[in-house]
C-alpha cells in the first residue's frame, strides 16, 4: 500500500506539470479573469464528486480559515500570473518563479526550527543561493549571459513576475503551517470554492469582460483538462501524504520544475533557450540540496 501511495504522489506531480500550459490555453480562450474562474469551479465540482472533503464542522478552524486563506491567495496569484503573461515564453518563466517555493519552504522551516534555527538557516542557504542563481537564468534567459540586465523583460512587465513570486512565498508559508494545523482533514474542495469565488469577484470588478474569441471546444477542452489535472493531482497528493513515503516523494517533487517546463513548452509550442534550461536545472538542484542538508532532518522531526 505504501508503494502504491508513493506512486500516487509521483502521479500528482505529473498531473500538476500540465497545469500551467493548460491554464494558459484556457485564459487565451476565456480571458485572464474568467478562465481561472471556470477552472476552479469545475475543479471544485470534481473534488466534491470523487474526493469528498471532511465535514466542515470537523475541520480545525485554524486550518480552514488561516491555511484556507493562504491556499486561496496562492491559487489566485498563480492563476492571474499565468493569465496576464504576454505569450508562451513569459508564461513558462513566470511558472518557474513559482517553483522557488520548495527552497523558500526550507528557509522558512529553518527560521521556525527553534533553538537550532541559526544552524538550520546556514545549512539551507547554499541550496537557496543555487536556486536563486537558476531563477536569474530562467527569467533573464540567454540575454543574461550576454551582459543584459539580470531580470531581462521582468522590468518592462513586472506584474506577472511579482504575482508568481508572491505565490511562491505564500505556498512556502502554507506548507509550513498546514502540516501543523490540518491533522487528517481534507478541505481542498472548500478551498477550491473559495478560489473560484474570489476570482469571480475579480472578474466582476473588472467589468466582466467578454472572452477574447468565440467559444468552442478549443477553449472548453483545455479548461476541463486543467480542472481535472488539478483536482486529481490534489486528491492523489492527499492520499500520498497520508500513506506514502514522503521522503521519496519530496525528492521527486523537486524535479517538478523540469517536468513542468517541458510540458508547458510542448503545450504552448514554445522552446526557451539554453540558459533557461540551465536555470531550471539549477533551481531543481538547489531544491534537492536544500532537502539533503535540511529537509531530511525536517522529515524526521515531523514524522
Amino acid at each position: 500500500m505504501k508503494t502504491s501511495a508513493t506512486a500516487m504522489g509521483a502521479a500528482a506531480i505529473l498531473l500538476w506539470s500540465l497545469m500551467v500550459g493548460l491554464m494558459r490555453l484556457t485564459t487565451e480562450a476565456f480571458g485572464a479573469q474568467l478562465g481561472p474562474v471556470l477552472v476552479y469551479a469545475a475543479g471544485a465540482a470534481m473534488l466534491f464528486a470523487v474526493h469528498r472533503p471532511t465535514p466542515l464542522g470537523q475541520v480545525p478552524r485554524s486550518f480552514l480559515l488561516g491555511c484556507g486563506a493562504l491556499f486561496v491567495l496562492y491559487e489566485v496569484f498563480l492563476s492571474l500570473a499565468v493569465g496576464l503573461s504576454a505569450g508562451g515564453t513569459q508564461t513558462i518563466q513566470v511558472s518557474m518563479l513559482n517553483y522557488l517555493w520548495p527552497t523558500l519552504t526550507m528557509l522558512m522551516w529553518a527560521l521556525m526550527s527553534g533553538p537550532g534555527r541559526v544552524s538550520s538557516l546556514l545549512k539551507a542557504l547554499p541550496g537557496a543561493l543555487l536556486a536563486a542563481a537558476g531563477m536569474v537564468l530562467t527569467v533573464g534567459g540567454d540575454s543574461v549571459l550576454a551582459g543584459a540586465p539580470l531580470l531581462g523583460g521582468a522590468g518592462a512587465d513586472p506584474l506577472p513576475y511579482a504575482l508568481a513570486l508572491g505565490a511562491a512565498v505564500i505556498w512556502a508559508v502554507y506548507s509550513n503551517l498546514a502540516s501543523r494545523c490540518a491533522g487528517s482533514s481534507n478541505a481542498t474542495a472548500y478551498f477550491f470554492v473559495g478560489v473560484a469565488a474570489l476570482l469571480l469577484a475579480t472578474y466582476i470588478a473588472a467589468g466582466a469582460p467578454a472572452p477574447p474569441r468565440p467559444l468552442g471546444l478549443a477553449g472548453v477542452v483545455p479548461m476541463l483538462l486543467c480542472a481535472a489535472s488539478m483536482a486529481a493531482g490534489y486528491a492523489l497528493w492527499n492520499r500520498a501524504a497520508a500513506v506514502g513515503d514522503m521522503g521519496r516523494i519530496a525528492v521527486v517533487s523537486y524535479f517538478a520544475p523540469v517536468l513542468s517546463s517541458a510540458m508547458s513548452s510542448v503545450l504552448l509550442q514554445t522552446l526557451p533557450g539554453p540558459a533557461f534550461w540551465a536555470g531550471v536545472a539549477l533551481v531543481a538542484a538547489g531544491s534537492v540540496l536544500g532537502w539533503f542538508l535540511v529537509g531530511r532532518k525536517q522529515g524526521k522531526q515531523t514524522s
